[in-house]
């Protein structure tokens, strides 16, 4: 490890911290802000986790199949093909909410995983660890039962196989709180082995791979971390058994999963809600636990001091109960141990970023210093700098505010960041990581003001732009378009039609765009992007005018359909003039949605025509073959989400709330697959035409006042592949 003595930082920031936060006095707390000065920075990073498990992995789990696998002829190739990726998968893929991809992408092909996973289940592959890759790559988030029943026969054959140790413990933990999750329960006595019968073995195994603890650590720490009720109970009856055998186990490893488990057991009974809405019980099962997961997580950073993992777990626990542990020493102390064991260890970060808020006794100017250290170890071979940024976005979450990105000190320590960032060979090697870099760091010049920077940032990415980068807290993300239209020739006017768009001065703005339209008629140096943001932009405004003005407005326009649409579900584009759709990997009931930027508020008509184009080869049924409207309220606000499907296939039209008491409502006509429909939209009901004819009215629950009062379209279905094509749609408001 290395030691970096860290030049003072003078905290005089102009705006974020010059006399106080934001202008206001400084406080007491903030004065005595901890020093990031002398720093320990552990050589270790992710680079080194990710080699360690690659060479471990790397060709281990084929070779296992080919020694003890149930093999045959009609899907040995198929099966080989998936473990190799699969050993790639389990190595570049890390637990948590921050996969550490920024600097190493796998170039996993995930649909080819898909197709070759469902050409297995044709095949009627059997075998348990493939069926394991299989659910942990592809099925885990979209399976079907017939899906679920193929694993449960493979796993059933595995007592009876010689698949090595720690490989036979990975297939029974994913198999074991996978149907918890998703199952009622879970008859263990069928498969004649158990969960616990199989950790014991693991832990006993890791006694004798103290080199494995890091590399299984980070495989089984989602598993060590799940909170879902039946798998922590579950998790409690194990750490008894493991408990009655402790000599014979891994004692880091067991530390480990029981300071873990104790943790999720901690907060498991104080609840996620505020410290007042907790109850006496609640205190003091989360101070029990809280003692248990202290205890152990202190012995494994005892045992591996080189190790981050125990001591970032330190900083949850201190977090939260710091003040009923006696000796348990504060957050920074935890942050510094960490740091100096791996000085890119993200859930070090994570926790202290979250620990320094106001909330929880911080400030904002310490959830700042934490950034810092990671920007301080000059590491920009790996994503320690990026930290940040991750600080900072924390503190705009937490303030709804961007008053931090107007300090020139904080804005130069960001630019220094992406700067080194990009020259590094580490970033500049792959495409799509040098890319999203220069995206975001295009972003944060826009938000801080550095238009002609974010320009020659957005001509350099041009179409490489990575919309992903670009989001951030309460704002869209950045379109390329927006940045080359507003720092253009025509950005002064352009920006007048925008104050008086603000005024609700609409024939103004449009006057001004028109100008503009027309000037660019006759300027060879227009960039395409900003020509057509500028189009877009007057077609927009006068949508707008229209339905503001009674008059019956055309959502898909015939020159430009995909204007005031913004894509939240599926894949989506322009087709013939009309707007396609096919939904894909849904998680949510609206698998299939665009919805329109414009507030219709909560009374107005809608007619159109679409067509419901294909259906999915997995359906869960013929209702979630749809075309559906969207109002009220949508993904934003989970209150009063009304979603009108037509379903061709039934001969259906249904009305579903996001009310889980109040069940879908039916009206029962025939349908073609291309349906001409009209709906007139109130607070309290849905009146539903199709072909001129008045087919019904639905009642739902009152939309309040406030609630979201956007408009969408598309499938409200779980399946993967409902294609759907809106022609046309028009929009009017009612009185």
């Amino acid at each position: 490890m290395c030691m970096r003595f860290i030049i003072a930082i003078a905290l005089s920031f102009t705006v974020f911290v010059s006399g106080g936060l934001y202008g206001q006095a400084m406080s007491v707390e903030e004065q005595s802000s901890p020093s990031i000065e002398n720093f320990e920075y552990g050589e270790y990073s992710y680079f080194d986790l990710q080699n360690e498990k690659h060479q471990y992995f790397k060709g281990y789990l084929t070779k296992a199949y080919r020694e003890f696998g149930k093999r045959s002829d009609a899907w040995d190739a198929d099966a080989e093909a998936l473990l190799k990726d699969f050993e790639l998968y389990i190595t570049y893929v890390e637990p948590g909410l921050i996969p550490y991809k920024m600097l190493s992408t796998s170039g996993l092909d995930f649909g080819k995983i898909g197709w070759r996973c469902e050409k297995l289940m044709d095949q009627s592959c059997n075998d348990p660890l493939v069926l394991f890759a299989m659910f942990r790559m592809h099925y885990k988030k979209h399976f079907k039962d017939e899906h679920y029943k193929r694993l449960t026969e493979a796993y059933k054959l595995l007592p009876e196989m010689k698949y090595p140790v720690d490989i036979r413990f990975l297939i029974t933990q994913f198999f074991d709180s996978f149907t918890r999750m998703n199952y009622e329960k879970l008859d263990e006595s069928y498969f004649g082995t158990t969960l616990d019968i199989e950790a014991v073995k693991f832990f006993q195994f890791m006694k004798d791979k103290p080199e494995l603890r890091r590399v299984y650590f980070s495989v089984l720490e989602d598993w060590f971390k799940n909170s879902s009720k039946d798998v922590l109970l579950k998790s409690r009856s194990l750490a008894k058994t493991l408990e009655e055998r402790v000599d014979e186990l891994d004692p880091w490893m067991y530390h480990m999963f029981r300071g873990v488990h104790a943790l999720e057991m901690a907060w498991a009974e104080r609840g996620g809600g505020w410290s007042r809405e907790v109850t006496s019980f609640g205190w003091q099962g989360f101070d029990t636990y809280s003692r248990i997961a202290a205890e152990h997580l202190k012995k494994a950073h005892e045992i591996e001091p080189k190790f981050a993992e125990a001591a970032a777990l330190l900083i949850r626990v201190t977090m939260g109960a710091s003040d009923s542990i006696e000796g348990l020493k504060d957050e920074w102390y935890w942050f510094r141990q960490a740091i100096a064991a791996q000085h890119d260890y993200h859930p070090a970060y994570r926790w202290m970023s979250w620990a320094m808020r106001p909330r929880w006794g911080g400030s904002h100017l310490k959830m700042y210093l934490v950034g810092l250290v990671g920007l301080n170890s000059d590491r920009y071979d790996t994503r320690a700098p990026l930290e940040l940024r991750y600080s900072i976005k924390n503190i705009i979450s937490d303030t709804r505010l961007y008053l931090i990105l107007e300090d020139p000190k904080v804005r130069s320590f960001i630019v220094k960041m992406f700067e080194k960032l990009a020259e590094n060979e580490s970033y500049q090697s792959n495409d799509v990581v040098y890319n999203y870099l220069l995206s975001s760091y295009m972003t944060y010049c826009w938000q801080m003001d550095m238009r002609e920077k974010s320009r020659k940032l957005a001509i350099k990415l041009g179409d490489n732009l990575d919309m992903s980068a670009t989001a951030l807290p309460y704002k869209m993300p950045l379109d390329l378009s927006v940045i080359l239209a507003y720092t253009g020739n025509y950005a002064e006017r352009l920006t007048e039609s925008d104050k008086a768009f603000a005024k609700e001065d609409y024939d103004h703005s449009l006057r001004l765009l028109d100008e503009i339209l027309v000037d660019i008629e006759v300027d060879d140096s227009i960039h395409e992007k900003e020509f057509g943001f500028i189009k877009k932009r007057f077609v927009y405004i006068r949508m707008l005018t229209d339905y503001i003005n009674g008059e019956w407005t055309e959502l898909i326009d015939e020159g430009e359909p995909n204007v005031g649409w913004e894509m939240v579900f599926g894949d989506w584009e322009v087709v013939d003039g009309g707007l396609e759709g096919a939904s894909k990997n849904a998680s949510y009931r609206e698998g299939l949605m665009l919805k329109h930027s414009v507030d219709f508020g909560h009374r107005f008509k809608v007619r159109g025509k679409a067509t419901l184009m294909g259906e999915s080869p997995e359906s869960y049924g013929d209702r979630y073959q749809n075309i559906a409207l969207f109002y009220h309220a949508l993904v934003e606000k989970n209150c009063h989400d009304t979603a009108l499907r037509f379903c061709p296939l039934t001969d259906e039209i249904a009305l579903k709330t996001d009310q889980t008491d109040v069940p879908s409502k039916y009206l029962r006509t025939k349908l073609d697959r291309t349906v001409n429909f009209e709906v007139h939209v109130s607070e309290e009901e849905s009146i539903v035409f199709v072909d001129g004819e008045e087919i019904g009215r639905f009642e739902h629950a009152k939309a309040p006042a406030d609630s979201y009062k956007s408009f969408g379209i598309g499938a409200y279905t779980n399946d993967r592949g409902v294609r759907v094509r809106f022609d046309s749609l028009e929009i009017k408001k009612s009185k």
